[in-house]
């Protein structure tokens, strides 16, 4: 069983000179891994002593043997793009925001093959020997959109807000696209002054902060496999005898899942 695995992560970055805080970055990630996987089993017999007769006799052994072999490849392209920018204001506003665009395609390729050799002299596999064999391809893709936007005023009072828009292969193209957005704010009342005047500089804490927030979050594992919102035919069923000749069948896919989008969790915290 071997396996064989490359993954480079490009990236780069921009200062944009003539606006103050403003920067692009870019990033692309390249993975690839292969597998191989022999594996067979040789006829061989087992022999017993035969003490009384000062003879050995086959008892035992193997009469089935196998090769087989599985190859899995799979690539991954992640391909990102963002602007970012921040500006403190008079030490006092502190000001980021954040648009990013990331896709990221997936491709997966299966070959399992398996055959009864007439000979244990060659490891190889012949198409006269082979009783087995399966080929099977997956892809996936997705796409999204991200804004942030960030806020505090003095290291007192913070904001943050984003959304994002995604966009997933599993589902319908007018049910493909889902949008989540998220918002929280702070209060770091040991900061005001008030607190300080009422507590003291000694107390024993120092630090307190009250935070709420609420957010959307989206899921496309839903249990729907890929392109289930098509009509057609599933090809490679178990094959049947028709007339003397082996036929592989097609199956209808049922019913299209067309009707099916993002799952949505809401979360709402507060905590200090």
């Amino acid at each position: 069983d071997t396996w064989r695995v490359l993954q480079n992560n490009f990236t780069a970055e921009y200062d944009f000179g003539f606006i103050d805080g403003l920067k692009a970055k870019g990033m692309y990630s390249y993975f690839i891994s292969d597998r191989v996987q022999n594996g067979h089993e040789y006829t061989y017999d087992a022999y017993t002593y035969d003490q009384e007769n000062d003879e050995y006799t086959v008892t035992g052994g193997s009469t089935n043997p196998f090769r087989e072999r599985t190859t899995h490849k799979k690539i991954q392209n992640v391909f990102q793009g963002s602007l970012n920018y921040n500006k403190v204001i008079n030490d006092e506003h502190t000001l980021s925001a954040m648009f990013l665009i990331e896709r990221i395609d997936i491709n997966e390729t299966n070959q399992y093959l398996h055959a009864v050799p007439g000979t244990n002299v060659l490891p190889l596999i012949y198409f006269s020997d082979m009783d087995q064999y399966d080929d099977s391809e997956y892809e996936e893709a997705r796409i999204g959109y991200v804004g942030n936007f960030t806020y505090n005023y003095k290291d007192k009072y913070y904001i943050n807000s984003s959304i994002r828009r995604d966009a997933s292969w599993k589902f319908a193209p007018d049910k493909r696209v889902g949008i989540f957005p998220s918002i929280s704010g702070g209060w770091r009342i040991t900061e005001e002054p008030f607190i300080k005047d009422l507590v003291g500089d000694d107390f024993i804490v120092n630090d307190f902060k009250i935070r709420a927030s609420y957010g959307v979050l989206g899921d496309d594992d839903i249990g729907i496999g890929s392109f289930d919102y098509l009509t057609g035919y599933n090809y490679g069923g178990t094959p049947v005898i028709i007339d003397g000749n082996p036929i592989v069948p097609s199956t209808d896919r049922g019913q299209p899942i067309d009707n099916l989008s993002w799952f949505e969790s809401e979360i709402t915290d507060i905590g200090v």
